[in-house]
């Protein structure tokens, strides 16, 4: 397998499927969509959110839960590229960074330091995204011997760079920007974890054919 493969199949592919998750089915009051509104690709966001909700009803599980693991098992595959599919003592704690910040979060939303609800089926998700890791990389990459190892400080800026926007994106992800993202369609109060249907939002933030 190519490196321009890998980049496709194992950071690119799982990155895009989890954003398309988070961007057609999480709650609009999310930093992230704060975002897409100021450079003015929101209406047209939630005119396909609309027409998606019509026919497509995912398990929380998929909404929740899968696109932390794609963007995990995306990151430390980039990161396993960064370093020429060479996992060592100098580099490891940065392959395996995104599975820190993962576990940390998760922490964190458990005592309340952060948005977001504790959800054990996001650390098993977490866990599954590893093994497959490990399970691509040692049963292919980390047996090729003749593949040179890069040195120099360049790496671990590089490493440092990905995971500063890794941070930026883990924020943007569950960081609310409106106190309603805590209120449901049925007006109980509930977690950011929980998402907000479509048809609850304020006019504002709906398409004209929604309302």
């Amino acid at each position: 397998m190519s490196k321009k493969i890998f980049l496709f199949l194992g950071v690119i592919l799982p990155m895009c499927f989890a954003t398309a998750i988070y961007v057609l089915f999480r709650n609009v009051n999310l930093v992230v969509f704060s975002l897409l509104e100021k450079i003015n690709l929101l209406p047209f966001i939630l005119e396909i959110r609309v027409f998606i909700s019509s026919f497509v009803h995912p398990y929380s599980w998929i909404v929740f839960s899968l696109p932390g693991s794609l963007w995990m098992l995306s990151s430390m595959n980039l990161l396993l590229l960064i370093w020429n599919f060479k996992l060592q003592k100098q580099n490891v704690i940065w392959i395996f960074s995104p599975l820190l910040f993962a576990v940390i979060l998760e922490i964190f939303q458990k005592i309340h330091w952060t948005d977001g609800t504790f959800d054990l089926t996001d650390l098993l998700l977490y866990a599954f995204a590893v093994l497959v890791f490990l399970a691509v990389t040692g049963g292919y990459f980390l047996r090729q011997d003749n593949i040179p190892v890069k040195k120099g400080n360049v790496m671990h800026w590089q490493s440092l760079a990905y995971t500063i926007c890794l941070l930026s994106v883990v924020y943007c992800s569950d960081k609310i920007t409106a106190p309603s993202a805590h209120t449901n369609p049925s007006g109980t109060n509930t977690e950011v974890h929980h998402t907000v249907s479509i048809h609850s939002l304020s006019p504002h933030y709906l398409p004209s054919n929604a309302h």
